[in-house]
């Protein structure tokens, strides 16, 4: 059985949220499984069965590029809180071309950075020191970057998210975003 087709299966009893997970794991950066004109495709054949529905809607929200299941969390629950979408994976480079870094999240017309790190962002010394000099590097050129980690659930996770709206804001975005999706209990949508 293809991915693709199992990734329809699970529809029946999966969740929208689990469905972009898996859907974003498909079409993900480093050697897809799938394209997101597979995904699509397998959305038109499943019209008219069990689960069609949330499968339209994870399929609306998979993007192409993604790296982690955590940035797509983290994606969804930016759009959940009422902020525009984010960018995937957006590169940054300096004035002479050079690739500073690849941001998991970005609004590049607000220069606003937003990224998971895992725990050997904490723990791996050699990623730690990348880590500081990356962060130094986008902020001369005037990035704001915006760090989340598994910590961050809850209250913490809305309290950084409303440190986005603020940079966001301090940066020209008028704050006029999609109203939110509704989210059922846990985070997951139905």
């Amino acid at each position: 059985m293809h991915p693709v087709d199992a990734w329809c299966q699970l529809a029946v009893h999966a969740s929208v949220t689990e469905l972009v997970l898996v859907g974003d794991a498909l079409v993900r950066r480093r050697k897809p499984i799938a394209q997101r004109d597979d995904l699509r495709d397998a959305v038109k054949r499943w019209a008219g069965r069990r689960g069609a529905g949330r499968l339209r809607e994870a399929e609306a929200l998979v993007r192409d590029r993604t790296a982690s299941p955590r940035e797509t969390r983290l994606r969804l629950a930016a759009v959940d809180h009422g902020l525009p979408e984010p960018v995937v994976n957006f590169p940054v480079y300096d004035e002479h071309g050079v690739l500073v870094a690849i941001l998991d999240l970005a609004y590049p017309e607000y220069r606003v950075g937003l990224e998971y790190d895992g725990d050997h962002h904490r723990t791996d010394t050699v990623q730690f020191l990348h880590d500081v000099e990356r962060l130094d590097a986008l902020s001369a050129l005037g990035w704001r970057d915006i760090r989340i980690t598994k910590e961050h659930r809850g209250d913490l996770l809305t309290a950084a998210l409303e440190r986005v709206r603020i940079a966001l804001r301090e940066r020209g975005w008028s704050g006029a975003a999609a109203r939110p999706r509704s989210v059922a209990k846990g985070g997951e949508r139905r």
